[in-house]
């Protein structure tokens, strides 16, 4: 595997993983976030992470679309194919992590 398609693998892994990685860090920061003054802000900060962790494995995904394979006679490359799925990919996860975080936005954490 070439390093090429070894890093549009990571591009397009890395945007599920944060939403999961978000998910599960934004539940354990819930529990404490009446215990702690600052629980609240780490209740905007996970998903802020997330989000350019994604946008992150979108940019690596671009700039993989973008490149051109010298001497290619395939129409459409599996390096295309798996850039436009990163693409895809991180695109969704970033609108579901911020749908997630519209909660902590609007409610209050403590009542």
């Amino acid at each position: 595997m070439s390093a090429s398609r070894r890093t549009l693998w990571i591009a397009a892994v890395l945007a599920p993983v944060a939403w999961a990685a978000d998910l599960e860090a934004s539940y354990a920061v819930a529990a404490r976030a009446c215990l702690d003054g600052p629980g609240h802000r780490a209740l905007l900060l996970v998903p802020l992470a997330a989000v350019a962790v994604s946008v992150l494995g979108a940019v690596l995904s671009a700039r993989g679309w973008m490149r051109k394979e010298a001497g290619a006679a395939e129409t459409w490359p599996p390096d295309h194919f798996l850039a436009v799925c990163g693409l895809l990919t991180s695109g969704f996860f970033i609108f579901v992590i911020l749908v997630q975080a519209i909660p902590a936005l609007v409610l209050r954490v403590c009542d």
